[in-house]
């Protein structure tokens, strides 16, 4: 259920870095069974680390919503790959190591990635066409990373020890989040000035690919559901959050976090 919020990074919803992460931190308090994923695999999870809006980087130009067919762009995940198809391109499932020699090689034509990972990969100079998809537009990537512990080990320490490291935790991950919101459009900048063609969709184009889309959300909680897990009652809370403003949320971030240090023993 914690990736579940990668379903509303769609075209129907624009959820930037310290937002997803504090929607993250939420769903995991409200919902037993995320924090029991962790617990049974003996594991204490920290700090959530925000997934940035990405970017599509390709070997030819993708200007307009139609470039993307039958291009192979690389992908991850169940959503992105929805995401993809209705784009038109076809979802290339391809180890990350692996990216930079099949774009070379022609073996793809593209690949999906956060900007600040791509120019420290040096990525755009195989691949020189970049679409900023991240910041308002349409943040895409669809998973969860946490920094976590041994539980075992957490459970050994004075209840002191743990508040200090909870502490610290919360204060990692909304710096975090706040330093890649700025870091992600940097960084397509600085590509573009090494020589990348950096292109954002049209707002007919984003609409339109929304459409092809449809409710993946529904989608997504129902497959969920499925599993047994509590996607409809996940994403009902996701949606409410999303709505929130700003302040809001983060009032909402700080209560949660309150009843987290609540349970140090």
């Amino acid at each position: 259920i914690e990736a579940t919020y990668g379903a509303l990074y769609s075209p129907n919803y624009t959820l930037e870095d310290p937002e997803r992460v504090a929607i993250t931190r939420i769903l995991y308090t409200e919902f037993p069974e995320i924090a029991q994923a962790y617990t049974k695999n003996n594991i204490k999870k920290l700090f959530t680390i925000s997934t940035p809006g990405i970017g599509v980087l390709s070997r030819m130009p993708i200007i307009k919503l139609d470039d993307f067919k039958g291009l192979k762009i690389r992908s991850l995940g169940t959503n992105m790959s929805r995401m993809f198809k209705a784009a038109g391109a076809v979802p290339v499932s391809f180890a990350w190591s692996d990216v930079l020699d099949g774009l070379y090689k022609k073996i793809i034509d593209g690949t999906m990635s956060n900007m600040s990972l791509a120019r420290d990969n040096k990525m755009h100079e195989v691949a020189p066409y970049v679409l900023w998809l991240g910041q308002k537009l349409l943040p895409a990537h669809a998973v969860s990373y946490a920094y976590a512990m041994n539980l075992d080990r957490w459970n050994k320490l004075p209840a002191d020890v743990k508040r200090i490291i909870l502490e610290e935790s919360k204060k990692v991950e909304m710096s975090y989040a706040e330093y890649s919101l700025m870091e992600q459009p940097l960084a397509s900048k600085q590509m573009e000035k090494e020589g990348a063609k950096v292109h954002i969709l049209s707002q007919q184009d984003l609409d339109e690919w929304g459409a092809r889309l449809g409710d993946i959300e529904t989608l997504a909680a129902k497959e969920l559901d499925e599993q047994g897990h509590s996607g409809t009652a996940s994403m009902a809370l996701i949606k409410k959050l999303a709505k929130l403003s700003t302040a809001e949320l983060m009032a909402e971030y700080d209560k949660t976090w309150e009843k987290e240090f609540a349970l140090i023993k």
